[in-house]
């Protein structure tokens, strides 16, 4: 019987179906495309897409966004500056004594406001200007007799220089309050060592069609100082220097510069 049960087992053991192989078949990859119009920086603790979290930096590096930014740090007077410099390199130096001190300012002076002058000979040849509205001092400025300043639109723009030594200094107010609008110290012609010198400022409102719009103008001082000549032009609603030129640096008898 044992030959038997074997042939069976055998038989029943070659009839069993033949194992089927399992096979998987992988996703297919999807290509990711990365962009640099648009970079986004997600921290992990953002949790929906409903708006950025304090933690979520986002970077836009668009050429509209840089051509912005670009024009945002651009200086807004540069053409001015530009124009104003051709001006004063293509200009003879010319000055006119007659045309700056208190005398002349003053005949220059149209202002809804009036101005006194105080003489002490305590102060030597110094002068005290003081500017009244309705009754009331609005302003106090000390000079000396050769001040030179000018006013336009209710603004006055005044040069304080001292007269025997280097550099000048433009402050402008408005003459409705008397506030100061802004100062400005004139590079002028530089500050050197010497024992005998004078300086002599005139100030001129003007404009420049291709420069100016609405007719702001500038602040045009002209200065001869024995030690040079020079023109410096200044917006006159800031105070920032459009253009500078020194056209003489060398000493000269005062008497011989006029």
């Amino acid at each position: 019987m044992k030959p038997l049960v074997a042939l069976l087992v055998f038989l029943v053991g070659c009839h069993q179906p033949p194992a089927v192989p399992v096979t998987s078949t992988p996703p297919p990859v999807v290509p990711v495309v990365a962009t640099t119009a648009h970079v986004r920086q997600t921290s992990d603790k953002i949790k929906s897409s409903d708006g950025p979290t304090a933690t979520d930096s986002r970077v836009d590096d668009s050429p509209q966004v840089a051509r912005s930014n670009g024009a945002d740090r651009a200086d807004p007077l540069a053409v001015k500056k530009a124009q104003w410099q051709k001006v004063l390199e293509e200009e003879k130096f010319s000055y006119s004594g007659s045309r700056t001190g208190v005398m002349y300012s003053l005949s220059q002076f149209r202002a809804d406001c009036k101005i006194h002058m105080i003489y002490d000979p305590q102060k030597g040849w110094g002068v005290d200007f003081k500017f009244e509205r309705d009754g009331k001092e609005i302003l106090a400025i000390s000079g000396h007799k050769e001040s030179d300043f000018r006013v336009a639109r209710n603004v006055l723009y005044f040069a304080h220089f001292p007269a025997s030594t280097t550099g000048c200094v433009v402050t402008a107010h408005d003459l409705k309050n008397g506030m100061k609008l802004w100062d400005t110290k004139l590079s002028a012609v530089g500050s050197m060592t010497h024992r005998y010198y004078r300086n002599s400022v005139t100030i001129e409102l003007s404009g420049l069609n291709e420069a100016d719009q609405d007719g702001e103008g500038i602040v045009r001082i002209t200065g001869r100082e024995s030690y040079g000549d020079y023109i410096e032009i200044l917006d006159s609603s800031t105070g920032k220097v459009l253009a500078h030129k020194i056209y003489r640096e060398k000493f000269a008898k005062y008497e011989d510069e006029r």
